[in-house]
C-alpha cells in the first residue's frame, strides 16, 4: 500500500538468526507468547513464497521447517484450528506430500473439527475468529499446485545462504534434495543443542552463597494431589496409545514441577516412570532416565534408600479420585510413526505448562 515502515524486507529477514532456534511452550511465561512466536514461523515461509504461489526447499529454512513439523501436534492437542491450518500449508509450500503422517494427522484433525450445521470453523466464536479459522483450515485441506519456485524476492536467497553458513552447512549442488533438507535439518539440531548447552553451563555455574550450594531436601512448593494424578493420567493415556510426543511432553511437565515425596509414592509415578526407560524412543527413554536419576536424588537427600527404585513406589497405591482427574471422551492422538528430533527437549526451571486443553483427533 505504499507505506513506509522504516526497514525494508531483507533488513528484517537479517535479524532472523536472532530468533533462532524457535523455543518450545516451556521456554514461555505467557502461552500467547509462544503463539506469536508459530505465526512468526509460519509467516516468514509464507512471505517468501509469495503466500503459498511459490514451492520452497526444506533446506533453504531449516529452523521453519523443522519447528512446523515438531510443532504440528501440539497443535492438535491444543485443539488449535487456526494454527494447524498453517502448519499444513506451510508443508505443502515444502512441498510435503499428503502420505506423510504429520499431513495426515492435521487433515484429521481439521476435517474431524469442522463444524457439521454451517461448514466452517470455530463457529462459536466472534465472526473474525471464526472467519480465519475457516480460511487457513480450508487452505490447508486444498491440495498445492505452485506455480514456481521461491523465495519469490530473490535478495532474500544471499540472507538465507548465509544463515546456513551460519549454522554450519552450504547449499551443496551435488547432494540430492533429501540428502541437502536432512544436512540443513542437523546443522538447525545442533545449533539448538548447542545454544541449550550454553544456557545449561552458565545455571550449573558454582554458587558462592552458601546457602545456595545444597538443593532443599524438600520442595517449597510441592503439587498438588489433582495436578500429579491428572499427569498420572496423561501418562498412562500416552504410553497405552505409544504416543511418544505426548509422552515426552508430560515428561517435561513432571520434570518442571516440585514433587513431594509422599504424593509421589501414593501414585506410582516412580514405577511408570521407570518402565519408560526401556521403551523404543531413546528420546522418551532419555527423559526417563534423567527424571529417576532426578527422583531418587531427592529420596537419598532425605534419607530414603533410591537404588532399587521400590521407594517411590506405594503398597498398596493411593487410589485416584475420578472428580480430580476426569478422563478425556475425546479420542487419543495417535503420532507413533512421526520422527520427533530434540528440539523440544526443554529443560527451563521457569517453564510454562500449557493448559491442560483435552486430546482431540480423529
Amino acid at each position: 500500500v505504499g507505506l513506509d515502515i522504516g526497514c525494508s524486507y531483507p533488513t528484517i529477514l537479517q535479524h532472523l538468526k536472532s530468533i533462532r532456534p524457535y523455543q518450545g511452550p516451556r521456554k514461555f511465561r505467557i502461552w500467547e507468547d509462544y503463539v506469536d512466536q508459530c505465526y512468526l514461523a509460519t509467516h516468514v515461509v509464507f512471505t517468501l513464497s509469495n503466500w503459498g504461489e511459490l514451492s520452497l526447499e526444506s533446506h533453504l529454512l531449516p529452523h521453519e521447517y523443522l519447528f512446523i513439523r515438531e510443532h504440528l501436534p501440539i497443535a492438535v492437542r491444543q485443539n488449535d484450528v487456526h494454527l494447524v491450518g498453517e502448519y499444513l500449508e506451510c508443508l505443502r509450500v515444502f512441498a510435503v506430500s499428503d502420505a506423510d503422517p504429520l499431513v495426515k494427522l492435521g487433515i484429521a484433525f481439521l476435517l474431524n473439527t469442522q463444524s457439521e450445521s454451517t461448514h466452517r470453523w470455530d463457529d462459536h466464536l466472534d465472526a473474525y475468529t471464526s472467519y480465519h479459522a475457516t480460511m487457513v483450515a480450508a487452505q490447508g485441506l486444498l491440495a498445492h499446485n505452485a506455480r514456481g519456485f521461491g523465495p519469490g524476492l530473490i535478495t532474500a536467497v544471499p540472507i538465507l545462504q548465509a544463515h546456513l553458513l551460519a549454522d554450519g552447512t552450504t547449499m551443496q549442488d551435488s547432494l540430492s534434495p533429501d540428502e541437502r533438507v536432512t544436512t540443513a535439518v542437523q546443522a538447525a539440531i545442533q545449533a539448538q543443542r548447542q545454544a541449550r548447552e550454553k544456557k545449561n553451563s552458565k545455571a550449573e555455574s558454582p554458587d558462592l552463597n552458601e546457602n545456595n550450594r545444597k538443593r532443599p531436601k524438600i520442595s517449597e512448593t510441592p503439587v498438588d494431589f489433582a495436578t500429579l494424578s491428572t499427569l498420572k493420567n496423561q501418562l498412562d493415556e500416552a504410553t497405552r496409545q505409544s504416543d511418544w510426543t505426548a509422552t515426552k511432553d508430560v515428561l517435561v511437565s513432571l520434570d518442571n514441577v516440585a514433587v513431594d515425596l509422599e504424593l509421589l509414592k501414593s501414585t506410582n509415578l516412580g514405577k511408570d516412570v521407570s518402565l519408560l526407560k526401556k521403551v523404543a524412543d531413546t528420546q522418551v527413554a532419555t527423559l526417563a532416565k534423567a527424571l529417576v536419576r532426578k527422583w531418587k536424588g531427592l529420596l537419598k537427600e532425605n534419607g530414603l534408600s533410591g537404588e532399587s527404585g521400590n521407594s517411590m513406589v506405594a503398597s498398596p497405591p493411593r487410589p485416584i479420585s475420578s472428580s480430580s482427574s476426569p478422563k478425556s471422551t475425546t479420542p487419543p492422538i495417535t503420532t507413533s510413526n512421526i520422527t520427533t528430533s530434540n528440539m523440544k527437549e526443554d529443560d527451563g526451571a521457569n517453564a510454562l505448562v500449557p493448559p491442560p486443553f483435552p486430546v482431540a483427533v480423529p
